[in-house]
């Protein structure tokens, strides 16, 4: 290929995130007491944790699905919130 520098597109690539892996990313559903959460995270436990710290009720991790990237994920959760929306409460539950 004529004019193709392979470094100069590598170091372009990187500068655009081009091409770049993505971080597995999960959609979850928590039960705090009575009320459920679906929601996104590359990290579960670390979401499951802080949403421990704002709440008296014990948050338990009832299932999570991993969804390969974010925009896969994000995909899910609307679809999700869509189908629940006359179930919620208030807020994230």
């Amino acid at each position: 290929m004529r004019g193709y520098d392979r470094e100069a597109f590598q170091a372009y690539a990187q500068r655009q995130k081009l091409f770049m892996p993505t971080k597995t990313c999960f959609v979850y559903v928590m039960r705090n007491g009575k009320f459920l959460k679906v929601g996104i995270a590359g990290d579960v436990t670390a979401r499951q944790m802080n949403l421990q710290a704002s709440t008296p009720y014990e948050v338990v991790v009832l299932r999570k699905y991993s969804m390969g990237d974010r925009q896969w994920a994000r995909m899910a959760e609307r679809a999700s919130h869509e189908e629940l929306k006359a179930h919620r409460v208030q807020g994230e539950w």
